[in-house]
């Protein structure tokens, strides 16, 4: 058992955030404005002495580790000091405890762009939900499509491609996001509306068609 608090730092706004490299090479946290806590692996799996690594984005939103890349990367979406939300992508430099500059970033995303969703192989890249807006990112794609203003609360993915995931709203309406692509070239999004359920804490996709909608303002649900 360990002790991650630091003597100093503002505790953030948004919440905490905790995250695990999909490789397993590292546990990212971001408790203080300012600051991402680095706890690396070693080759046997044990926790290795954690560090801090500067951030210069202070208002974070949210912050995901991608899939598919050869170093351990995040990306990150936050607002700046005129309230434009933005995302940016770094690379987390074990040996040097520090970040290198991650292979792209978006600026002037939807206003509203509270929730990274990140791809997994062999499409890679990550999908950001917006109130009005959903946009997919990567290195070499940049696809979005319009939505009727809403707040999604939960996500499952469907597929183990990462192809299709379900969205639930603030309005306990569950949509079907398709990720459209030829192999691993990404054409376009498509959504669709597929009912309503208990307004979503967490989306589980079973198996068969069934869905588990949990719920923390109303019964969870099959």
């Amino acid at each position: 058992m360990g002790d991650v608090s630091d003597r100093i730092g503002r505790p953030t706004d948004n919440g905490q955030i905790g995250i695990i490299d999909p490789d397993c090479r590292l546990i990212g946290l971001h408790l203080y404005d300012g600051l991402f806590k680095v706890i690396p692996f070693d080759n046997k799996g044990q926790l290795k002495e954690a560090f801090n690594i500067r951030l210069e984005e202070l208002q974070v939103l949210d912050i995901k580790f991608l899939y598919g890349c050869s170093k351990p990367t995040i990306v990150v979406l936050y607002q700046d000091n005129k309230d434009a939300r933005h995302v940016k992508t770094y690379e987390v430099a074990l040996k040097d405890k520090d970040f290198v500059e991650g292979p792209w970033s978006q600026n002037n995303l939807d206003n509203g762009a509270d929730l990274l969703i990140p791809v997994p192989p062999p499409l890679c890249g990550v999908i950001i939900i917006g109130e009005e807006t959903i946009v997919y990112c990567s290195a070499s794609a940049f696809k979005a499509i319009p939505i009727r203003p809403s707040i999604t609360r939960a996500y499952g993915r469907v597929d183990a491609d990462g192809s299709r995931y379900l969205l639930g709203d603030h309005a306990g309406l569950l949509h079907l996001l398709v990720i459209a692509h030829e192999k691993e070239k990404v054409t376009g999004l498509k959504i669709e509306l597929l009912g309503e359920t208990s307004i979503a804490s967490t989306v589980s996709y079973l198996d068969n068609a069934f869905v588990y909608i949990g719920s923390s303002y109303g019964d969870s649900q099959v």
